[in-house]
C-alpha cells in the first residue's frame, strides 16, 4: 500500500534525494521540505482559527496533508537575504531560528523518524553520555567545560592524553575541494596558555582511547547492523574520520547488542548511528549517537546488502513486493534519472551557503 511521505532536510542531503527517488520508483508519495530556503527564499505561514489549523510553505504549497511517516533528517539552519541591514541580520536569524524549531511540532500528527522532542535531546552530547552510561555503556573520562583551570586540571591528570570535541559538528573545507568533519584533536599544552580561548566557549574533553578500530552501529528500529572500521591515516578522508574502505560488517556481540537497543530505547529513538571505539586491550568504549547519522555508505564500502533497500522498508514500515524496485545506492547514483532529478533540485533551490564547499558552489554555478 502506497505511504505518504514527508522529508526534511536540505537540498544538497543525498540520503534524502536517494531515499525519495527511491520510495516514488516504488510507488509512494514522497514530499521534500527543506527549511535551508528560509526565509530568504520561502515563505512559511501558520493560521490557526475556529475552523482549522494550517501550515503552508510558500504561497500554494500547504503541509496539512495527512502524512503517514515523516523523515525529520537533517533541519538546516535559516538562509539570511544579502539586503539585510547587518544590525538586522542578528535579529531576524534569531527570530527565524526559534520559529523553526517548534515548526515541524505543528506538522499533522504521524510517525516520526524520529521524534521531534527526540531528535532535540539526542542532539545534546551531555545527555547522550550520562544516558549511555545508564544503559551499561563504559565511557572515557570526559570534561565538558569552558573553566580554564578545570581544564589544565583535567590535562595534567591524564598526563596530556587528552582529546577535544567540539559540543556540535563543524566542518572545514580541504585543500582539494572537499569537506572534512572535524571531529577529536589532540590537545596540546600549548592550547591551555590561551586562556581567554579556553574560556570563549564549552567543549568536550576525553582522556585518550588508544584506538584499535570502531564500530559502527546502524539502528533501523529493531534491526542492527554493525561495520568494523580502521582509523584512517589519510588526511584527506572527507567522510567523518574513518578510512571506509577497511570496513567489513561485524556480528554485533549480544553484550553490545543489550546496550545499544537500551540506550535507543531510552532516547526514544527510532534510526541512530552510534559509534564505538574498541582499544587495543579489547575494551569497548561509547563514542556517540548520531540520530542523523550517514549509512549509505554502507552500500558502497560493503555492497550486497543494499542498506537502502532495508531503510526504506523501516521508514514505511512495510516489507512488500514493491522492495524489488529499490536498487542499491550505488546503482541509484549510476542512474541517469536520479542524476537528472538531483541536477533539476540544485538547479532550482537557492540556498547552498554553508551546506557544501565554495569550490564545489562555484562549479554548481557553472553548470
Amino acid at each position: 500500500m502506497a505511504k505518504k511521505i514527508l522529508i526534511i532536510s536540505h537540498p544538497l542531503d543525498l540520503h534524502a534525494a536517494a531515499v525519495s527517488f527511491s520510495l516514488k520508483l516504488a510507488g509512494h508519495q514522497v514530499e521534500i521540505w527543506y527549511p535551508s530556503e528560509f526565509p530568504a527564499f520561502q515563505t512559511v505561514t501558520y493560521r490557526i482559527d475556529a475552523q482549522e489549523a494550517r501550515l503552508e510553505i510558500g504561497e500554494a504549497e500547504a503541509l496539512h496533508h495527512a502524512f503517514d511517516v515523516i523523515w525529520n533528517r537533517r533541519l538546516a539552519a535559516p538562509a539570511m537575504a544579502n539586503h539585510l541591514h547587518p544590525a538586522d541580520v542578528e535579529a531576524a536569524a534569531r527570530q527565524s531560528r526559534w520559529f523553526l524549531e517548534y515548526l515541524p511540532d505543528l506538522l499533522p500528527s504521524a510517525r516520526w523518524v524520529n521524534p521531534f522532542a527526540s531528535w532535540r535531546r539526542a542532539e545534546y552530547k551531555p545527555l547522550q553520555l550520562r544516558i549511555a552510561r545508564q544503559c551499561g555503556f563504559r565511557l572515557a573520562p570526559t570534561l565538558i567545560s569552558n573553566s580554564p583551570s578545570r581544564i589544565t586540571a583535567f590535562f595534567h591528570q591524564y598526563a596530556g592524553q587528552v582529546v577535544a570535541k567540539p559540543l556540535l559538528p563543524e566542518w572545514r573545507e580541504m585543500h582539494n575541494g572537499g569537506i572534512r568533519a572535524l571531529h577529536a584533536e589532540a590537545l596540546l599544552e600549548s592550547h591551555l596558555e590561551n586562556v581567554q580561548r579556553l574560556q570563549a566557549m564549552p567543549y568536550v574533553f576525553q582522556r585518550k582511547i588508544d584506538i584499535d578500530y570502531e564500530i559502527r552501529v546502524t539502528a533501523l528500529g529493531r534491526e542492527l547492523l554493525a561495520a568494523r572500521i580502521a582509523r584512517s591515516g589519510n588526511p584527506d578522508v572527507s567522510d567523518l574520520h574513518l578510512d571506509t574502505t577497511t570496513a567489513a560488517w561485524l556480528a554485533l556481540p549480544r553484550k553490545l547488542e543489550r546496550p545499544c537497543r537500551a540506550l535507543m530505547l531510552a532516547m526514544e529513538l527510532e534510526f541512530a548511528c552510534i559509534d564505538l571505539a574498541v582499544d587495543r586491550s579489547g575494551m569497548v568504549f561509547f563514542l556517540e549517537v548520531n540520530q542523523a547519522g550517514q549509512f549509505l555508505w554502507l552500500d558502497q564500502a560493503l555492497p550486497g546488502r543494499n542498506v537502502l533497500r532495508r531503510f526504506c522498508a523501516f521508514l514505511t514500515g512495510d516489507d512488500g513486493a514493491w522492495l524489488d524496485r529499490i536498487r542499491s545506492f550505488p546503482d541509484t547514483l549510476a542512474c541517469r534519472e536520479f542524476r537528472d532529478a538531483l541536477r533539476h533540485t540544485l538547479r532550482t533551490t537557492r540556498n547552498h551557503e554553508g551546506l557544501l564547499p565554495a569550490t564545489a558552489a562555484a562549479s554548481l554555478r557553472q553548470s
